[in-house]
């Protein structure tokens, strides 16, 4: 299966929200890695920390459960991640590493990206950028006593804290390139989780000015890296793509629970349309806004009422209902069946084509708040103009490259597992 002679190293480097068609503009990477195909989620919500989880196991939602960070009874996904791979109940891509050998070591932006990959004590390294107040740095973990004191000298300096996300894919790369450097002759499998991208395709929106010139620095920055290692096996995909939105439904204050502000882009403005009380509301035990999908958890024996569903239905598909009702094709029950969980909600709705639910806590800017509080009409550019999470096919398919002749045209992101699994034992027997 494999073309590369040097199997000592592996590289896999996932871009979060890079859509199939950005794959054009990686064209210095395209020509070292020259056997492209479309990856397709197969799954909702396609999400940074549910695909990345797709990617890392092998499995789909409805077997690892990390749809979101907010979980049922608002508990930590992420920590209830962590703890099945602490556990072993589920299978990661370091503990595959380890299993065959290999020295993992996963770095990027996201917090939830890289740990996602393997527990702690299954990773010669774990880096990511810590965003609470108290850090608002990038962190690691290891055990390998060079590397934490190389590490602890890095992160000293100015340019490790206080990062923006729009920056953070070039420290990352600079984390890569340093440990590289370190001189190891051992088996090595690298994971590189890179985060700016999505950041800026939600501020700017897809095929925006401001993608294509980070997409011109990943690619220079990428091929850089893999002309140095022309024998071994380089896989660069994404784990979801982004759609352009211009209708928001917004999460309700805390003063007003029920209401729900529905606004429309119109020319160079964001205009209040309307507003929409939940008739349901106190037969629900709560709600989550999270861009491509809605998720709702409801009280015991309790569901919405027909207002509640039309109204969703405007803008969503609501799930199980589409189902229920005979209007959902193979396809798309099939992605239902690989994502229904606990955490995506008793009812959950995925959004219809522009459209995004909009969670308050995105909003940081305390005006615009507060002209969503009067239901006054915003600026382009005060909500997010790029969005993901649903089964369109801008969200779903996204782009890959690699140096693997016999990978398909087409697969499921879920795949990505067992070809580096085959890439390791090919490796490991030799």
């Amino acid at each position: 299966m494999v073309t590369c002679n040097d199997q000592s190293r592996l590289m896999l480097i996932i871009i979060d929200q890079l859509r199939a068609d950005y794959a054009e503009h990686l064209k210095k990477c395209s020509d070292i890695l020259p056997y492209p195909a479309v990856c397709d989620t197969y799954s909702f919500p396609a999400s940074t920390e549910a695909m990345h989880t797709n990617i890392s196991t092998g499995k789909y939602p409805n077997l690892h459960g990390f749809t979101s960070k907010i979980a049922k009874n608002n508990l930590s996904g992420l920590e209830q991640l962590i703890e099945k791979l602490r556990n072993i109940e589920l299978p990661s891509l370091a503990l595959l590493g380890i299993s065959n050998n290999f020295k993992v070591y996963a770095i990027g932006g996201k917090e939830e990206t890289v740990r996602v990959m393997g527990h702690d004590t299954d990773c010669e390294l774990l880096a990511y950028y810590n965003k609470e107040k108290s850090k608002d740095r990038f962190v690691y973990n290891t055990q390998n006593l060079l590397i934490g004191q190389f590490l602890d000298y890095l992160f000293n300096t100015c340019h490790y804290k206080r990062v923006p996300q729009q920056g953070w894919d070039k420290r990352a790369l600079d984390i890569f390139n340093n440990i590289n450097s370190l001189d190891d002759n051992e088996k090595r499998f690298f994971i590189l989780t890179l985060s700016s991208l999505d950041k800026i395709g939600h501020d700017y929106g897809p095929h925006s000015e401001e993608v294509y010139n980070h997409l011109s620095f990943l690619d220079e920055s990428i091929s850089a890296i893999i002309r140095d290692m022309p024998d071994s096996p380089v896989i660069i995909t994404g784990d979801h793509g982004c759609r352009h939105t211009t209708r928001y439904l917004i999460e309700p204050s805390k003063e007003n629970p029920q209401s729900i502000a529905v606004y429309n882009v119109a020319e160079d403005y964001i205009k209040f349309e309307n507003e929409y009380l939940l008739k349901s509301f106190e037969d629900i035990k709560d709600i989550q806004y999270d861009g491509g999908i809605l998720r709702i958890w409801l009280n015991s024996g309790k569901n919405l009422c027909e207002s509640d569903l039309n109204f969703l239905s405007e803008h969503g598909y609501v799930f199980p209902h589409y189902i229920n009702q005979g209007h959902a094709d193979y396809e798309l029950i099939q992605l239902y069946e690989n994502s229904r969980h606990e955490n995506l909600g008793d009812i959950f709705v995925v959004a219809k084509g522009d459209t995004t639910f909009c969670k308050l806590g995105w909003i940081t800017d305390t005006e615009t708040k507060g002209n969503i509080k009067r239901r006054r009409d915003l600026i382009l550019g005060n909500l997010p103009i790029g969005e993901h999470g649903t089964y369109h096919d801008e969200d779903r398919k996204v782009g890959f490259l690699s140096n693997l002749s016999t990978i398909n045209q087409t697969l499921k992101n879920t795949e990505i597992y067992s070809i580096i699994e085959t890439i390791m034992n090919n490796s490991f027997h030799q």
